[in-house]
């Protein structure tokens, strides 16, 4: 960079997204090929699938608002979210599901930051649960 220049922010990039049992989605690993995407195909396809799996990455309960019992496939009690996501200057592991063995739903969130790719186990991380009711309002 030469003196005087600024380097320019980006957005952050969805690297891989990972469903599992989630919606219509038995197990699917995506990786987008580009910053911008296009989603087409047929009604029942799973593009909203896709969109509110994202969705339930960031604060809140996701594009619908949905009781937990709705996200798992062909009513599924565990399921799962993951995305890997690159920023201006770290990558970014995010994931949230539902652990099993519980009497009601109970849903965890996972995040991982490393400021290196290549850092493999080392970086920092943050867990936390929250339980929801039947109704599927936050206790």
């Amino acid at each position: 960079m030469q003196a005087g220049q600024q380097k320019q922010r980006g957005m952050p990039r969805l690297l891989k997204l990972t469903l599992s049992n989630f919606r219509n989605y038995e197990r699917l690993v995506w990786s987008p090929d580009a910053s911008l995407l296009v989603l087409t195909g047929e009604n029942g396809s799973g593009k909203t699938n896709l969109l509110e799996a994202v969705s339930l990455l960031s604060p809140g309960r996701g594009l619908r608002a949905a009781p937990l019992t709705q996200f798992g496939r062909m009513g599924a009690t565990n399921w799962g979210v993951s995305a890997r996501i690159e920023t201006e200057d770290e990558f970014l592991e995010l994931g949230t599901g539902t652990q099993g063995g519980q009497e009601r739903p109970r849903r965890v969130f996972f995040i991982k930051l490393a400021a290196d790719p290549g850092a493999g186990g080392v970086g920092r991380y943050a867990c936390c649960c929250v339980d929801y009711p039947a109704n599927g309002q936050v206790v």
